[in-house]
């Protein structure tokens, strides 16, 4: 019975001892990570995914503008004729707007980096040759960059970019991210085909590019919590919706807005 008694007594020290040393190691983890909280797997994917908000040296508002096709078709809403991206263009540059890659803002994001005043981000989604033909002499003209979303698996296929469009436009400085393999429905693909479309496509655009893919795109704007993590563990720095707005000093950064643009009103109502 002493034995017992003194094995309870152990016992009890043990645990009392285990607790406060848990007890410890998470008011650590409050000191040292102010911003950590635990990761959930219910909810939104804004909600389970943790990340900081953009530092306060950022604007407080910066337009991300999407595009897709630089083209005459008037019956699809997706093309945006030369000229009026043209008008575009020009009325950013009217406004004081200097245009930054999302790269731009994703490291000055993480690093506290310096932006322009008024920055604002054009991007044009799934890589179509008329990025080239018509967009880019027009981007070029007035000095402005922005950020292009391939298709992996359409580069080089009728009306799409190929890889000598690509490279020139690289070396300009436009920005090639990542729109997935071959523009799947991530909110509906199991975990497996997420993976190859986001990993894959990173990889195989950095071979041919020689440069670092810090951008994704979801395709159609589809995504959900396990699209985001796959992005984060491919090793994007951010990603893009289409939900609409511009992005703030508390957008997510797997998870940032944009503006459509389908002609210059878009344009007067968003921005200032």
């Amino acid at each position: 019975m002493q034995i017992w008694n003194d094995q309870g007594k152990l016992l009890r020290l043990n645990l009392a001892l285990t607790t406060s040393l848990v007890m410890l190691i998470a008011i650590l983890m409050v000191l040292v990570f102010p911003g950590s909280r635990p990761i959930s797997m219910e909810g939104s994917a804004a909600e389970a995914v943790t990340e900081s908000t953009a530092p306060a040296v950022l604007p407080a508002q910066i337009p991300v503008l999407m595009y897709h096709s630089i083209s005459v078709n008037p019956t699809n809403r997706l093309c945006v004729s030369p000229a009026e991206f043209a008008r575009h263009l020009d009325w950013l540059k009217a406004k004081g707007y200097t245009s930054v890659t999302l790269k731009d803002y994703l490291i000055a994001r993480a690093t506290c980096g310096p932006l322009p005043a008024k920055p604002v981000i054009i991007t044009l989604d799934d890589g179509y040759d008329d990025n080239y033909l018509a967009a880019f002499p027009l981007l070029k003209e007035r000095g402005m960059r922005a950020t292009v979303f391939l298709i992996v698996n359409q580069i080089g296929r009728r009306g799409y970019l190929n890889l000598d469009q690509i490279t020139e436009m690289r070396d300009y400085g436009i920005e090639f991210g990542s729109h997935s393999m071959s523009h799947a429905d991530l909110k509906k693909a199991g975990r497996e085909v997420q993976r190859k479309e986001i990993r894959n496509s990173k990889q195989l655009l950095e071979g041919a590019l020689g440069t670092e893919v810090t951008s994704f795109c979801y395709p159609s704007g589809q995504y959900n919590l396990t699209a985001i993590q796959e992005a984060k563990m491919a090793g994007y720095m951010g990603a893009v919706t289409v939900t609409p707005g511009p992005v703030k000093e508390e957008s997510r950064v797997y998870e940032l807005p944009r503006v459509r643009v389908y002609n210059l009103g878009d344009l007067t109502k968003n921005l200032h």
